[in-house]
């Protein structure tokens, strides 16, 4: 079976993260921390299909037999306190959005559909850099 990929989205809440996807009506995961939050919501996957099996009874077919490849979708907030080795200021005077972001970052406002694309462009341009470094 092939495998699906999932759209996951990760967000900042009073009591830490939450992951949910619309791909998976009805499974989310939390925790303190976005690697807890996505441990969990895997870790409810788990369950469902353990749970199916021992009844006999066959699972959604949006779980895939859990053979999902995940992508995550971050607000902007979430993104620099899940990754502080990223650094925001340094990252804002990059993408001369300066100071806008700040208000971003802290969750005072949302980002624009725009600017959230310029985020996420220059996201991935920093990690194919990265990507090309050897020591």
């Amino acid at each position: 079976m092939k495998k699906k990929r999932i759209i996951a989205i990760i967000e900042k809440t009073s009591f830490g993260y939450t992951v949910y996807s619309d791909d998976l009506p009805r499974i989310s995961g939390s925790g303190e921390t976005v690697e807890d939050a996505k441990r969990n919501i895997k870790e409810n996957i788990s369950f469902i299909l353990r749970r199916h099996d021992k009844r006999g009874t066959r699972p959604s077919s949006s779980l895939n037999n859990g053979l999902l490849v995940w992508n995550y979708k971050y607000d902007v907030e979430s993104i620099f306190k899940s990754f502080p080795m990223v650094d925001a200021d340094g990252f804002v005077r990059n993408l001369n959005l300066h100071p806008l972001l700040r208000y971003h970052k802290t969750g005072i406002t949302l980002a624009s559909e725009k600017q959230a694309q310029k985020i996420t462009s220059n996201l991935h341009a920093l990690g194919r850099e990265l990507l090309s470094i050897h020591l």
